[in-house]
């Protein structure tokens, strides 16, 4: 399942309760492409499919 994409004007609305993404299509697609252009330029593994480490780390099981 995809999830729906999210904008919302903290400054306005700080409990977020307007979803502005449906709304203003254009801006919520620039400000996609800024913000996965700095992920890409970081180097961030999520943006390349290698996100695993984020959802998957490593457990210690406790001795019994």
């Amino acid at each position: 399942m995809v999830e729906p994409e999210e904008l919302f004007d903290l400054s306005k609305d700080s409990d977020c309760v307007k979803n502005l993404a449906a709304d203003d299509k254009t801006r919520a697609a620039a400000m996609k492409e800024k913000l996965f252009g700095l992920l890409k330029a970081q180097g961030d593994p999520r943006v390349f499919g290698k996100g695993d480490g984020f959802d998957n780390y490593p457990t210690v099981k406790p001795k019994k």
